[in-house]
C-alpha cells in the first residue's frame, strides 16, 4: 500500500456501513518506504480513537492489535509530513479458508515437537513466561540423560501455592519418561525446570509437543515429511545497558498476545518486556534470554493503571545488551509465525 509523505490519512481497512471491522489484528506490517509512519484507528467521526503505533523506515512488527475502545471504523497509516521520500507499507492480508484437496493428493497430519535445553547441575532454566496468565503445556518428555523437575513460580520467584497455602507439587520426569500435560495456574509468572546431576556428562533436554501441522502430499505411497513451521527473524543492535535501543516486536494495544518459541539467535543477551507507547517499562514482566536460549512462550503481564485497574502495555519490545567494550555485535531473535 502506498501513500505520500504529506501527513495525510491512508486507509488500510474500513468497516462496512453500519458494521464493524471483521478482524482483530493486522499481521507482519513492514514500512517499506523512507518516511516514518504511524498506524492508528479512527471512529465514526474520523477522530483518532487509539494510541498510534510508530513504525520506522524498513522496520517490521509482528502484529498490530485493533483496540476495542472507541468502536474503530477505520485503520489508517499516516506518514511524517516533515519528511521527504517514499511512503509505503506491506502487510500479510491472507485469510484461512477450507478447500478441497486436489485429486491424487491426501492431507496428512503430524505433531511438531520442540526441545528446550538446560544443564545437569541443579540450576533453574526458564521454560515459559506466562507473567500471571497461567498456561497448559501438553506432551512433555525427558529426552536427556538427567532427571528433570518442572514447576511454576509466582511474581516473587517463589513456588506457586494452592488456595490452602500448600506448595503445588512439581512434575518429575526420569530419562525417557513423559507426562500428558503440565498445568501452571493463573497467577504463575514463570514455568521453570531444572535437571539434577546424572551419570557422566549427561544432557538436560525437555521435549514438548507444540502443535499438529496438516499438509497435503501426493497420494503415491512415498514417505512424506511435514513442512517446518514458519519462523520470523528480527534484528537489533547490541549496546551497553540502557543505551540499547528497544525494537518493537508486536503492537498489542493492551491485548493478551503470545509470542511462541522465542530463541536468541545472536551473541549478546536479549531483554524482552512490555512497554507503553513511549517504550517505558510498565510491568514486572521482563525476561532475559542468553545466546542460544529458547523458551516456549512470552505473554505480557498486567499492571495497575491510574484507576487501580489491571491492564497491559501497548507493545512488546526487545533490546540487546552487552558489557562495555565487549565484542558481542550480533543481535537477533527468532519466533514462530502465528
Amino acid at each position: 500500500m502506498e501513500g505520500k509523505c504529506d501527513g495525510k490519512v491512508n486507509v488500510i481497512a474500513e468497516a462496512p456501513k453500519g458494521g464493524h471491522l471483521d478482524f482483530e489484528k493486522l499481521r507482519w506490517i513492514k514500512n517499506t518506504g523512507t518516511c516514518r509512519v504511524e498506524i492508528y484507528p479512527l471512529d465514526t467521526e474520523g477522530k483518532r480513537c487509539g494510541i498510534p503505533a510508530v513504525v520506522e523506515s524498513q522496520q517490521q512488527i509482528a502484529e498490530y492489535a485493533v483496540p476495542f475502545n472507541g468502536s474503530p471504523k477505520k485503520i489508517v497509516f499516516v506518514s511524517d509530513e516533515k519528511s521527504e521520500g517514499s511512503c509505503s507499507i506491506e502487510l500479510d492480508s491472507s485469510k484461512i479458508k477450507p478447500f478441497q484437496a486436489p485429486a491424487a493428493y491426501v492431507v496428512k497430519k503430524e505433531p511438531i515437537k520442540r526441545t528446550v535445553e538446560g544443564k545437569c547441575n541443579g540450576e533453574e532454566t526458564l521454560l515459559s513466561a506466562p507473567n500471571g496468565g497461567g498456561l497448559l503445556i501438553f506432551d512433555l518428555k525427558n529426552v536427556g540423560a538427567c532427571p528433570i523437575e518442572i514447576y511454576s513460580a509466582d511474581k516473587e520467584g517463589e513456588r506457586m501455592k494452592d488456595k490452602d497455602g500448600n506448595t503445588i507439587k512439581s512434575v518429575s520426569l526420569n530419562p525417557n519418561q513423559s507426562t500428558f500435560s503440565f498445568d501452571a495456574p493463573y497467577g504463575a509468572w514463570e514455568v521453570l525446570f531444572k535437571c539434577q546431576k546424572g551419570p557422566g556428562n549427561g544432557t538436560c533436554l525437555l521435549e514438548i509437543k507444540d502443535r499438529d501441522i496438516a499438509y497435503q502430499t501426493p497420494d503415491n505411497g512415498e514417505p512424506a515429511k511435514a513442512p517446518e513451521p514458519a519462523r520470523i527473524k528480527m534484528e537489533g543492535d547490541c549496546a551497553p545497558g540502557a543505551t540499547a535501543e528497544p525494537v518493537t516486536l508486536a503492537w498489542t494495544n493492551k491485548a493478551a498476545v503470545q509470542i511462541k518459541w522465542i530463541k536468541n539467535t545472536g551473541d549478546c543477551p536479549v531483554v524482552i518486556y512490555s512497554a507503553n507507547a513511549l517504550d517505558d517499562t510498565v510491568s514486572d514482566d521482563k525476561i532475559v534470554l542468553q545466546p542460544g536460549q529458547m523458551i516456549e512462550r512470552y505473554e505480557p503481564g498486567t499492571h495497575l493503571n491510574r484507576l487501580g485497574l489491571p491492564e497491559r502495555g501497548e507493545q512488546i519490545v526487545f533490546r540487546c545488551t552487552k558489557k562495555p567494550n565487549a565484542r558481542e555485535s550480533n543481535c537477533s531473535i527468532e519466533f514462530d509465525r502465528p
